[in-house]
């Protein structure tokens, strides 16, 4: 288990086992990240350090209780890189560790802009839903830049200052 130097009022005992408290625990995460969090250095490094704690709580056969694969160095390795290279100018996006053993990083602005992309071996699979109306997806070469394809959805759908 990894220690974290807690503010006071956000001591963590790991403890719990209902769902109660599963629920509880995910959400005192939630608030340390918030609280935690650079305004000046953006989200990326951040984003890059949870990837890591994903992966290294993944990197057994069925993490999950149902089957999972689990997690390679390729994984986390292309996870990163390809974090590395997101703009600041985007919504931080939420990470998704697959069953099948790859990761995920979707962005989420409502129930009618979601957008996903996944980290499979060396190519990025995305789909996602735009505007309620329009859906998009695909596979794309991961390379050494993001595809312009995904970059365009990003930069179109989920940047800060539209939503903001």
């Amino acid at each position: 288990m990894r220690e974290y130097l807690i503010p006071a009022p956000f001591v963590q005992i790991d403890a719990g086992v209902s769902e109660e408290s599963r629920r509880l625990s995910t959400w005192l995460a939630s608030v340390r990240r918030e609280s935690s969090r650079s305004v000046v250095l953006g989200w990326r490094d951040e984003l890059k350090a949870e990837i890591a704690d994903v992966y290294r709580s993944r990197t057994s056969p069925d993490w999950d209780g149902h089957g999972a694969n689990p997690m390679s160095p390729a994984t986390l390795q292309a996870a990163l890189h390809f974090a590395s290279m997101l703009p600041d100018s985007l919504i931080e996006p939420d990470i998704v560790p697959e069953p099948s053993g790859t990761i995920s990083l979707e962005w989420r602005v409502d129930r009618n802009n979601i957008f996903s992309v996944e980290m499979a071996n060396d190519a990025l699979v995305y789909a996602g839903i735009l505007d309620s109306k329009v859906r998009k997806h695909g596979q794309e070469p991961f390379t050494s830049s993001i595809p312009e394809v995904i970059a365009s959805i990003l930069a179109s759908h989920f940047r800060k200052e539209e939503l903001d």
